[in-house]
């Protein structure tokens, strides 16, 4: 996985900021999803879009100012994976700032 990419950030307003990945494989890719920490777990956000040679998801709304935590995870067609799922916080992501006036 390369060019991972969340724009803009910061996000100044309660909305989304999207968020890119360019994911590649030998064989074909099953899924890609981008995961969310929420307190001290990892929960699925939801499914990215391939678009153009990219994935990409609208991450939000951001309700509140902080920083969210993201990771992704992309799965091929034979079951292989970026990180394990008992280990989300070791895969590929970032983090979003929010500034909510």
């Amino acid at each position: 996985m390369t060019a991972i990419d969340d724009s803009p950030d910061p996000v100044f307003t309660s909305g989304s900021t999207r968020i890119t990945a360019t994911v590649t494989d030998q064989s074909e890719i099953a899924t890609v999803e981008l995961w969310q920490l929420v307190g001290k777990s990892w929960v699925a956000f939801g499914e990215m879009n391939l678009v153009r040679s990219q994935y990409q998801i609208d991450f939000g709304p951001l309700s509140a100012a902080g920083a969210y935590q993201w990771r992704i995870l992309a799965v091929d067609v034979h079951g292989n994976a970026t990180c394990s799922m008992r280990a989300i916080g070791d895969c590929p992501g970032g983090t979003t700032t929010a500034i909510i006036p």
